[in-house]
């Protein structure tokens, strides 16, 4: 039987809930952020900005789904360590542009770099 200290667990379940906050913490804000890109006017926005909820939702977990196999080969090649500080880092500094975004095209792209960070 392997003995794992109590450390390592800890940084084990602190990477895990780092990783999970910054997949979900933007849900609350998505609607509020994409009610600014259209005009509230227009009788089909409300499906439209149904849409794009959804697809701003989704969009860091298809992003994750892509960039896990890429960081597993890289934390491979260069260790664990260094790939878990810098995807870390990366995640916490990404969430900026999501929130800056001026149009759905540039918060699309800012949550799909989020995810495999």
């Amino acid at each position: 039987m392997v003995i794992v200290s109590k450390w390592a667990i800890y940084t084990l379940y602190l990477v895990v809930f780092v990783d999970l906050f910054q997949l979900t913490f933007v849900f609350p804000f998505i609607p509020t952020i994409v009610t600014a890109f259209y005009d509230k006017s227009d009788p089909g926005a409300k499906k439209e900005i149904a849409a794009s909820v959804a697809l701003l939702s989704s969009l860091a977990a298809i992003g994750e789904m892509l960039g896990s196999p890429i960081l597993g080969w890289l934390s491979d090649k260069i260790g664990r360590r260094p790939v878990l500080l810098i995807s870390t880092v990366g995640s916490a500094g990404s969430a900026g542009p999501v929130a800056d975004s001026r149009t759905l095209a540039l918060g699309a792209a800012s949550r799909l770099r989020d995810g495999p960070l």
